[in-house]
């Protein structure tokens, strides 16, 4: 569930959501492809696409996910979809500041 009141970063996230689905379907493509010009040429080369299937570990809650959680989301999309270095320290970030917040992060000052 997303909160209602966010729109835009509702469509954010579906366009990187879908900007990923459509690497990985590419990705997929040109491996089958290589995968027969292999056996008729024998090339060989580097496979690109290495965060492109990066799970990202998601904890269903009773209330709708905030906006900020979206965004961060969004942003690891954005990099798995651009093949970027920062997605595994972005996932770091995601799963300690939402899926297992320290105890001193959760404390509000007073």
């Amino acid at each position: 569930q997303i909160a209602p009141f966010v729109p835009q970063v509702k469509n954010q996230f579906i366009s990187a959501l879908v900007a990923v689905q459509n690497r990985q379907r590419e990705h997929k493509q040109n491996k089958d492809n290589k995968k027969k010009r292999k056996k008729v040429k024998g090339g060989n080369g580097t496979e690109p696409g290495t965060f492109l299937y990066t799970v990202i570990p998601y904890e269903k809650k009773n209330s709708p996910m905030s906006a900020e959680d979206l965004q961060i989301l969004t942003k690891i999309l954005v990099a798995m979809s651009e093949d970027s270095d920062k997605v595994p320290s972005l996932l770091t970030d995601y799963i300690l500041k939402v899926l297992c917040p320290s105890q001193d992060m959760m404390m509000v000052p007073t």
